[in-house]
């Protein structure tokens, strides 16, 4: 018997999405975690780290520490980042505030954006999705057409 193809789905990789991926994984039931920023800090961005200025460099990769998150064995990890390095760019430069986008700036945005993705590139040959429900609307409803239990 083969074990359940399970996809997580968190946009902001908040702790919780990476302990719930931890534990499917664990399991075996992990096939692959998404997110916006999934940061790898033995990969080859840390290393370019180094290049930068030392204040821009801290700086970075402090936001990014707190985005670390390598899948686990036998799962994916995918990341979408185009839309949160915008947004963090809009949020640190204070330029958020400047266009009236809020404190968190387009923070709706990013998540309806991999929402969108994850509707469209992701659901192929799973048994369950498992996602936060104000990031997974559009997933959870192509999803349930398919027969993909949601999570």
């Amino acid at each position: 018997m083969s074990h359940p193809r399970i996809s997580l789905i968190h946009p902001t990789s908040n702790p919780f999405a990476r302990n719930a991926a931890l534990a499917l994984g664990e399991a075996n039931l992990l096939q692959e975690a998404i997110s916006t920023i999934a940061y790898n800090p033995k990969g080859v961005l840390s290393r370019y780290l180094n290049l930068l200025p030392q204040k821009i460099s801290s700086r970075v990769a402090l936001e990014l520490g707190r985005r670390a998150w390598t899948a686990p064995p036998n799962a994916f990890m995918r990341s979408h980042p185009w839309q949160e390095v915008i947004r963090l760019a809009l949020v640190k430069t204070k330029l958020n505030r400047w266009l009236n986008l809020g404190r968190q700036g387009p923070i709706d945005w990013v998540y309806v954006s991999l929402d969108r993705h994850v509707s469209q590139h992701h659901l192929h040959n799973l048994d369950a999705v498992y996602a936060y429900e104000d990031g997974a609307a559009i997933a959870f409803e192509v999803a349930k057409q398919r027969g993909i239990l949601c999570l």
